[in-house]
């Protein structure tokens, strides 16, 4: 206390003693992801073998980068990263925005129902990617189950077999796991809409419809646009779900860009390629989120 009195006194400010008071903090913030996204632009730039130390680590320049665009595998793994990314976000918001707008109204049994819809979003994503798979397991799962008894099959089906059936089976499990994160965020957006708007065009006559396409979805372009970049940062880097339940395949059909990256890197060791596979993912995901907001900030009112 006194010591900060004194400095005080000696003519420092006190927004320049707030800054000295966080610098170690900040230090430590700064230093925890700044040092291992400049080493994995390093690495990048480098021929970085750990399971042939011989070859030292020397400077290729663009050489790794230059090689992402002659290998199927990447291209194949781009693809497989945007298709679960698409795939999952509008399963999300197909029933994410019907839960919301279900929860906004004042209905008695809404408390108990936020309580069971937050369950899927509580879970880690190891135990639900393990659960689902287990309930696709092609022998005694419960989805097959379902299916033969309601007759809409007529024998188990292998899911994971299947290149489609497993990509839509990963977009099924993070889309259940997702939705409750998705409708929470746009009830919020919900909520922050003036009563009296939707009162005004009851008095002018408008249909339930027209209320919501002139009125809800304008005021909640903020919340989805925000929802968006979460989920979308969140999709692309999806690592977990991906690694538990079919580790890319069959056949790499499910492989994204960040389990290939760790298949490069980890099992065999090629921490340059890896590392510029890494990259190419992060600014795949900065040209994505710049594409959603522009997208979002420049849609035309429907006034």
């Amino acid at each position: 206390m006194h010591s900060t009195k004194g400095l005080l006194k000696r003519g420092l400010r006190r927004e320049q003693l707030a800054y000295l008071l966080i610098l170690p903090a900040l230090v430590l913030v700064l230093s925890t992801l700044l040092i291992p996204i400049l080493s994995t632009i390093w690495y990048s730039f480098h021929n970085v073998r750990l399971n042939m130390p011989q070859l030292g680590q020397p400077f290729v320049g663009l050489e790794n980068y230059k090689n992402l665009f002659f290998d199927p595998r990447f291209w194949n793994a781009l693809k497989n990263t945007l298709l679960f990314t698409l795939g999952s976000l509008f399963l999300s918001f197909l029933f994410g925005l019907p839960i919301a707008l279900t929860l906004n109204k004042n209905l008695f049994f809404n408390t108990g129902i936020r309580a069971i819809v937050l369950i899927p979003w509580s879970m880690p994503m190891v135990v639900c990617a393990l659960m689902w798979k287990w309930m696709y397991n092609g022998v005694f799962g419960i989805i097959n189950e379902i299916l033969l008894r309601f007759g809409l099959i007529g024998e188990y089906i292998q899911w994971f077999d299947s290149a489609n059936l497993a990509m839509y089976s990963l977009m099924i499990t993070d889309a259940w796991k997702s939705t409750p994160f998705v409708a929470i965020m746009l009830l919020a957006g919900l909520k922050a809409i003036p009563e009296d708007l939707y009162e005004a065009a009851r008095v002018d006559g408008a249909s339930s419809f027209h209320s919501f396409w002139r009125i809800t979805m304008p005021l909640l372009k903020p919340a989805i646009m925000v929802t968006l970049l979460f989920r979308t940062l969140d999709l692309v880097k999806a690592f977990d779900i991906l690694y538990t339940m079919t580790y890319g395949g069959p056949v790499n059909a499910t492989e994204t860009l960040s389990l290939y990256s760790y298949k490069v890197v980890f099992p065999f060791l090629n921490f340059g390629y890896g590392s510029a596979i890494a990259i190419a993912l992060t600014a795949i995901s900065g040209v994505l989120c710049v594409y959603y907001v522009k997208t979002l900030l420049t849609y035309s009112s429907p006034y």
